[in-house]
């Protein structure tokens, strides 16, 4: 299910907390990558397709939990509602 909230070119990164002392770094880069996949399979599969024309240049975050996407010029533009809510 995705939720279309806006338009825009993908620009896949996963924002994460830095870890903490004792914490496997390892398996942190497993989270991550497991992350930036799902995020590339929500943009083929529900975004791509709405946003590739008029947007090159702009960038979109993605919510992977819910599927809502936001774009922007810039990156704290695209991602400052993933903050918010």
């Amino acid at each position: 299910m995705c939720n279309i909230t806006s338009l825009a070119q993908p620009l896949f990164g996963v924002i994460v907390p830095s870890p903490n002392p004792g914490q496997n770094v390892g398996k942190i880069l497993q989270q991550q990558e497991e992350l930036a996949q799902r995020g590339q399979e929500l943009y083929e599969s529900c975004i791509r397709s709405k946003i590739e024309v008029g947007n090159d240049g702009k960038i979109v975050a993605i919510d992977i939990e819910l599927g809502e996407f936001e774009v922007d010029e810039t990156v704290m533009g695209a991602t400052d509602w993933l903050f918010k809510t």
